[in-house]
């Protein structure tokens, strides 16, 4: 579970007016703005930016101004600085490890399903596919031999209702031949794409 902590602010830049004049003391070049971006972390993972502060002073006589208390001539300065003030890539560190990880794990569910219908295309005895019964139901079924067209299937005598623990149930003597039933291949395939073939095991 993710806890979101807060936000941290970082320095981006700094705008030094050299012809703008303090509205306060009258002097010129005096006025520097620091510009600060926000950014929203996950325990302290920077995630992505939420915005920018800006705090200007005149360091003749300490004033501090808000930006829209600045002149024209000088918040002009400021708008112009500000666009082009990127700050650091590192506050988007958390959301590329998000892309990232999304990738990453789309790449792999496309391999995994690929491996899946190569296991089904050319089953082998002993293979183990695990079987949605039912809601909240889940079996096994093993391959016990394999013909051209067909493939023939020992079941379960077992079941479980957690889909993560079918390994449970998955035991040479839960298996009873008498009780053999054979499909053909292409059965399979459609028993996987409808959602009742939800994991194969092979040794």
């Amino acid at each position: 579970m993710f806890i979101i902590k807060g936000t941290e602010t970082v320095h981006i830049g700094t705008m030094h007016s050299k012809l703008g004049i303090c509205p306060n003391c009258g002097a010129q070049g005096t006025i520097y703005c620091d510009i600060h971006r926000k950014h929203l972390h996950v325990f302290w993972v920077p995630l992505f930016p939420v915005g920018k502060k800006t705090i200007c002073r005149c360091v003749n006589c300490g004033k501090t101004f808000k930006t829209k208390e600045l002149p024209d001539s000088i918040y002009r300065e400021y708008r112009e600085f500000s666009t082009y003030t990127r700050g650091p890539m590192w506050q988007y560190t958390g959301l590329i490890l998000i892309l990232a990880l999304v990738v990453f794990l789309y790449f792999s569910n496309e391999k995994n399903e690929k491996d899946k219908m190569a296991l089904l295309s050319h089953p082998v005895a002993g293979d183990v596919y695990e079987i949605k019964v039912a809601p909240h139901k889940y079996s096994t079924l093993k391959v016990a031999e394999i013909t051209r067209d067909s493939v023939k299937l020992v079941p379960n005598k077992y079941e479980s209702r957690k889909i993560y623990k079918i390994y449970k149930i998955d035991k040479p003597e839960n298996y009873t031949d008498s009780l053999s039933f054979i499909l053909p291949k292409e059965e399979l395939l459609n028993m996987y794409e409808a959602g009742k073939i939800v994991g194969i095991e092979r040794d």
